[in-house]
């Protein structure tokens, strides 16, 4: 897998193994797909379903969008956002800091390639169901005709990943005590995003440093 070329900044403190960046794409997959043809910047949202043994994304356009369009074998960038959130500067221990903003992101770039073959489609369509809605009976009725002709409404596509880089901003930057103290205030927020940032740092924390890390 290639590093560079996607230009994010990144501090070595807030970089993520692959098997973070893996995760991140899995659970977050609904995904900003971008790419560029002749002058303009397209962009779509679309869910991708990520198989590591091929490092292959695979989603669908409806045919009408522009992307759906784009030349075989084009360079496009798959964007998965994770969890977010404001950090105050009055959660820390030192009086003297600015607010943040803790986030964890992950941009794979690729080609894109078209399926022409009917099957390949319908087996990533019953992949991209089972995955986030396993007991839809439409699953059973993919090779039915009224699903087919609603079916040729879509194009099938996979990217075959060439770069990926994953960014875990979590308070890395700053003192033990300081994440410690942003993971407990996040811990009891009201959002269920702040929370789950909440536990993500202190995973970060357990894993990194497991002889200090946060409790709970």
């Amino acid at each position: 897998m290639e590093r560079g070329g996607i230009f994010m900044y990144t501090p070595a403190s807030f970089g993520m193994h692959d098997a973070e960046t893996f995760e991140l794409m899995r659970s977050y997959p609904f995904a900003t797909l971008c790419s560029v043809s002749n002058t303009d910047m397209l962009v779509s949202h679309v869910p991708l379903v990520f198989k590591e043994a091929s490092m292959t994304l695979h989603g669908h356009f409806a045919a009408a969008n522009p992307h759906a369009k784009i030349p075989e074998g084009s360079t496009v960038l798959a964007i998965f956002h994770g969890p977010h959130s404001y950090i105050s500067s009055g959660w820390y221990e030192e009086e003297r800091a600015v607010p943040t903003w803790n986030y964890q992101v992950v941009h794979a770039k690729g080609t894109i390639h078209f399926y022409e073959e009917n099957e390949l489609r319908d087996s990533d369509l019953k992949q991209l169901i089972l995955q986030h809605d396993p007991h839809l009976p439409l699953v059973d009725s993919l090779h039915e005709g009224w699903v087919q002709a609603m079916a040729r409404g879509i194009r099938g596509f996979y990217i075959s990943v060439k770069q990926l880089e994953g960014k875990s901003k979590l308070n890395q930057n700053r003192s033990l005590e300081d994440q410690r103290r942003v993971a407990q205030r996040l811990q009891h927020s009201n959002r269920e995003e702040e929370r789950e940032v909440a536990s993500r740092m202190d995973k970060n924390l357990k894993t990194r440093h497991p002889s200090d890390g946060a409790e709970g």
